[in-house]
C-alpha cells in the first residue's frame, strides 16, 4: 500500500502484514521501494516526531523482551538484532 502521512507521500509502499505498534507513537512495518517488490525492509515510522528509519534489513520476528526489541528473520536466515534505544537509527523527515 502506499501510505501518506499528514498529507505527504512516503517514499516507500507498505505491506499490509506484520504491522507492529511500539508505545504510542510509533510503527514497525514491512516495506518496499515505491513500484517495486524488493529489497523488502523493515521500517520505524515515528508518528510524533514525523520521521521514519530503515532497518536496512527484513525482520518476520519481532519480541519485546527486558526493554528491548529482538528482530530475527525465520524466512531468510540472519544473526538477531536486537535494538535497545533508537537513537542510532538514521532518521529521516518525511515532512521536508
Amino acid at each position: 500500500y502506499s501510505i501518506s502521512i499528514k498529507g505527504k507521500a512516503l517514499p516507500f509502499w507498505i505491506y499490509g502484514r506484520d504491522v507492529t505498534f511500539i508505545g504510542s507513537s510509533m510503527v514497525m512495518v514491512e516495506s518496499v521501494r515505491c513500484k517495486t517488490w524488493d529489497p523488502i525492509e523493515t521500517i520505524i515510522i515515528d508518528l510524533e516526531n514525523d520521521v521514519y528509519a530503515s532497518l536496512k534489513e527484513w525482520y518476520t520476528d519481532i519480541s519485546f523482551v527486558n526493554n528491548r526489541i529482538e528482530l530475527t528473520n525465520q524466512v531468510v536466515k540472519m544473526d538477531k538484532r536486537i535494538l535497545n534505544n533508537f537513537e542510532h537509527l538514521e532518521w529521516i523527515s518525511f515532512l521536508d
